[in-house]
C-alpha cells in the first residue's frame, strides 16, 4: 500500500506487595523502600528490608512492613485498640516485573491504613486492590493487570489479586549490527507464511460510511476477541502477522502519549485505551508466532485537525507534505511505541515512501534508528518508490495479474541482485483489507495461491498476504478457508 490515503495479607497491620517476574528483559528497576515502623501500645520496631540483590530483570523483594503491634488476638478480626499502622508496602521495578498482589485494611480498632508504597498496597477498613506491576523494559514481560478490589467488612476486606506475570518476548533469531544487504534477521519471517492484518477505522470498511467517534472507536478496538483471533492465525499455519496501528483515519488501536499531545486532543480519543497490539503479541508468542507492525510515514489524511495541529497544511495526491519539522515529532510516537513494545515486535513496516510527499531517505533512517534502538534485531522496510536503499527488504507491494498471480511473478531466490531480502505483500482479496466489507471473496484460486506459497517457501522470500480482519478480530471467511486448504 504505497499510498496510505488508498499493546496485606492481614496479620495485624503487616503489609507485603509481592512482585511477579515477568519476561527477561533490559533494565532493572530497585527493590521496595523499607518498611516503616508499625505503631502500636508496645512499640512496633521499624520493617526490615529483605529487598536483597536485584534478581532477573532487575527485580527485587519489597521489603517487610513494620512489626505487630500488641493489640488484636486474632489475624481476621479488628483487633484490640492497640492495632498496629501497617507498615510501608510496595516495590517499584523495572526489567522483568509482573504485577504485585494487593493488600487489605490493617488491623487495630481505628481501622488505620498502612501507608501505600510506590506501587503496593493500601490498606483500609476494605483494603483495596495493589496496582499492576511496572511494565518491562524492551523485551520483557508487559505489566500484570490490576488486582481485584477487597470487600469492606469486619475483618479488613479480602486479599486483593495480583496481575498475572508478564509474557517473554518470542525467541527467535537476532543478530545485532546488521546491514541493509543479506540482513540476516530476515531469518524470523523468509519462508514463512506471515499475514497481513489491515485492521483500520477507514470508513470504507464500513457497509455504510458514518465515520466514527472516539467513544465508538474505543468500543470497536475493545470488540476484538484476542484469544479467538490468535487461535484463528495459528491455524492457517501462519509463523507472522503484519498488523496496522493505524493508517487514513487518524485513529490508531493502541494507546500513545506523543500523537495526542501533537495532534490536539484528549487522552485515548484517537489512540485507544485497550493497548490491542500488546495483548496480541502476547497471544501469538504463546502459539510461537511473531508480530511487525505498519505504520504509515505521515498523520492520516482522514484527521485534518490532528494534521494541522502536527504543522502539516498541504494535502498532495490526498496526502499530506510532510518536512523537517515534521521528523522530530512522528520520531516521538514511534519511540513511544517502540520502546514499549521492545523485542516483542520484530520488525516494522513504514508506508508511503514518496518524495512528492516530502519523505526523505533522512527522516526513514530517523525512524529506523528509533526501532533499532528499542530491538537491535529488529527488520525495519520502508514501502514506495525508491525505498530499497534505506530498508531491510526490497519493496514488496503487488497486485493479482491477468494469469492470476502475482504480478511480480513467482519467487526464485532470496536475495535480489543488491543483496536485498526479497519480498512480496498483496491482498487476498479484490482491495486491501481496511477498504473492503468482511468477508469479501477470494481473487486468487486455490490453486494458483498455493503455487505462490510453494514458491515463496522454497525461495525463502519474505511474503505478507493481507486478509481482510473484522473490527472484532475474525478474518475473512473466505480467506479463512481458502488458507486452510493450502500448505504454508
Amino acid at each position: 500500500m504505497s499510498n496510505p490515503a488508498t499493546l496485606r495479607q492481614l496479620s495485624m497491620g503487616l503489609c507485603l506487595g509481592i512482585a511477579l517476574a515477568g519476561g527477561a528483559c533490559a533494565g532493572g528497576g530497585s527493590g521496595g523502600a523499607s518498611g516503616a515502623a508499625g505503631e502500636s501500645n508496645s512499640g512496633g520496631a521499624s520493617g526490615t528490608n529483605i529487598g536483597g540483590s536485584d534478581a532477573i530483570g532487575g527485580s527485587r523483594l519489597p521489603p517487610a512492613g513494620g512489626a505487630i503491634g500488641s493489640g488484636g488476638s486474632t489475624i481476621s478480626g479488628n483487633g484490640g485498640a492497640s492495632g498496629a499502622v501497617g507498615g510501608l508496602a510496595g516495590t517499584r521495578g523495572g526489567g522483568a516485573i509482573g504485577g504485585n498482589l494487593g493488600g487489605a485494611g490493617s488491623g487495630g480498632s481505628s481501622g488505620t491504613a498502612g501507608q501505600a508504597g510506590t506501587t503496593g498496597a493500601e490498606g483500609g477498613i476494605g483494603g483495596r486492590a495493589g496496582t499492576s506491576g511496572a511494565q518491562a523494559g524492551a523485551g520483557g514481560g508487559r505489566a500484570g493487570a490490576t488486582g481485584a478490589e477487597g470487600a469492606p467488612s469486619a475483618s479488613g476486606g479480602t486479599l486483593g489479586t495480583g496481575g498475572a506475570a508478564g509474557a517473554p518476548p518470542l525467541a527467535g533469531v537476532c543478530y545485532p549490527n546488521q546491514t541493509h544487504s543479506h540482513n540476516l534477521n530476515n531469518d524470523n519471517w523468509a519462508g514463512m507464511l506471515t499475514l497481513f492484518i489491515s485492521y483500520s477505522a477507514d470508513t470504507r470498511s464500513q457497509t455504510a460510511d458514518k465515520g466514527y467517534t472516539a467513544v465508538e472507536w474505543n468500543a470497536a478496538v475493545n470488540s476484538f476477541d484476542v484469544p479467538g483471533f490468535a487461535t484463528q492465525v495459528a491455524n492457517t499455519g501462519a509463523k507472522n502477522i503484519l498488523l496496522m496501528l493505524g493508517q487514513n483515519t487518524g485513529y490508531y488501536n493502541s494507546p500513545n502519549t506523543a500523537y495526542e499531545t501533537y495532534a490536539g486532543v484528549p487522552a485515548n480519543t484517537r489512540c485507544s485505551k485497550r493497548d490491542l497490539p500488546m495483548e496480541i503479541a502476547d497471544a501469538l508468542a504463546a502459539k510461537g508466532i511473531g508480530m511487525y507492525l505498519y505504520l504509515p510515514e505521515d498523520v492520516g489524511w482522514g484527521d485534518t485537525k490532528a494534521a494541522n495541529s502536527f504543522g502539516l497544511t498541504t494535502l498532495a495526491v490526498s496526502n499530506w507534505v510532510v518536512d523537517a519539522t515534521f521528523t522530530p515529532k512522528w520520531n516521538a510516537v514511534i519511540k513511544e511505541w517502540a520502546d514499549r513494545y521492545g523485542a516483542k515486535v520484530r520488525g516494522w513496516f513504514f508506508d508511503g515512501y514518496e518524495a512528492r510527499w516530502g519523505v526523505t531517505a533522512a527522516m526513514a533512517n530517523t525512524y529506523s534508528a528509533t526501532c533499532k534502538a528499542a530491538n537491535p534485531c529488529a527488520i525495519v522496510t520502508f514501502n514506495g518508490t525508491g525505498s530499497d536503499s534505506v530498508s531491510d527488504t526490497q519493496r514488496g507491494e503487488t497486485r493479482i495479474a491477468s494469469n492470476g498471480l502475482p504480478g511480480k511473478g513467482l519467487p526464485t531466490s532470496r536475495w535480489d541482485p543488491n543483496g536485498l531480502q526479497v519480498m512480496w505483500d498483496f491482498p487476498l482479496q479484490a482491495a486491501w483489507g481496511q477498504e473492503i466489507a468482511d468477508n469479501s471473496p477470494a481473487i486468487y484460486t486455490n490453486a494458483n495461491l498455493q503455487k505462490f506459497v510453494t514458491a515463496a517457501v522454497k525461495a525463502q522470500a519474505v511474503f505478507a498476504l493481507d486478509v481482510r480482519t473484522s473490527l472484532a478480530g475474525v478474518l475473512s471467511t473466505p480467506i479463512y478457508n481458502q488458507l486452510l486448504a493450502i500448505t504454508p
